[in-house]
């Protein structure tokens, strides 16, 4: 656009030098006052042209700037949520995988425990059993030892003898028994009175449950059995002027 304008007034100017010397300066002067008016509005036009140029770049200029600024801001906008997409996802993740880990720790806490419990009553099972094991072994012991003592016990031995005795008490008027067999364990088959004479006929050595003597077998009349030597006394009631009652 300059270049052509500066064509343009080149060639007026030349004109206008061509045509000045045919003409009268007058005429001349208002040539030259219309080409400098002319060649001002073209000046005018060219320079209003060149800033609507100037003008529409800027806007041009402006528009890509904004575009470019649009298009950084929406990438890095993309970039952004793309980030905290992933970052999410990572979370996503990890959560579960904590929510999976504290699962499995409680599964095996549980399993734990069920163990736990499971020795703990195989234990206590195996204690009982072993108590009543030991309990049996105990009494299968002391019915052994209680069996073993019997047997062992040696059988009381009689001594043939004959003497007079009567019956003697603490109290002077009770009763002893007259058993079966030389031990309290024997059933009574009569009860003798204090001062009641009898017949001692044979001495055992069986002092056991004897209140601190010895079994003696004696006779009453027809019958025979056993009593502690410890209630007796030899020779009879009369010959020691005992007159006792109630045995």
């Amino acid at each position: 656009m300059k270049k052509a304008f500066s064509i343009f007034s080149i060639s007026l100017l030349t004109l206008t030098l061509l045509t000045a010397c045919n003409r009268s300066e007058n005429e001349t002067k208002k040539e030259l006052n219309a080409l400098k008016e002319q060649l001002a509005q073209q000046q005018k036009l060219q320079a209003e042209r060149e800033n609507q140029e100037l003008e529409h770049r800027k806007q041009i200029e402006q528009r890509q700037r904004e575009n470019e600024i649009y298009e950084q801001a929406y990438q890095s906008a993309q970039e952004d949520l793309k980030m905290q997409q992933m970052l999410e996802e990572e979370q996503r993740q990890e959560e579960a995988k904590q929510k999976r880990a504290q699962e499995e720790e409680q599964k095996q806490d549980e399993a734990k425990k069920r163990l736990a419990i499971e020795e703990e009553r195989k234990q206590e099972e195996a204690k009982k059993k072993l108590e009543q094991e030991e309990k049996k072994k105990k009494q299968q012991e002391e019915t052994k030892k209680a069996e073993e003592k019997k047997t062992a016990a040696p059988k009381p031995t009689e001594k043939l003898t004959r003497y007079p005795a009567f019956v003697i008490t603490a109290s002077g008027s009770g009763t002893i028994n007259l058993r079966g067999g030389p031990s309290t364990s024997n059933i009574a088959v009569k009860q003798l009175r204090d001062g009641q004479d009898l017949q001692v006929i044979a001495e055992t050595n069986k002092c056991e449950d004897a209140g601190g003597g010895c079994w003696v077998k004696v006779q009453v009349g027809d019958l025979k059995g056993y009593v502690s030597n410890a209630y007796l006394q030899r020779g009879t009631a009369s010959d020691n002027y005992i007159l006792r009652g109630g045995y």
